[in-house]
């Protein structure tokens, strides 16, 4: 349950990440 909840916030972060980078390329 612990490692769900660690997992979820990994890929939250990784999804944040990878928008950041698409938002900058557009511009």
């Amino acid at each position: 349950m612990k490692l769900m909840k660690k997992l979820m916030k990994t890929i939250q972060n990784g999804i944040n990440i990878i928008n950041i980078i698409v938002l900058k390329k557009d511009y």
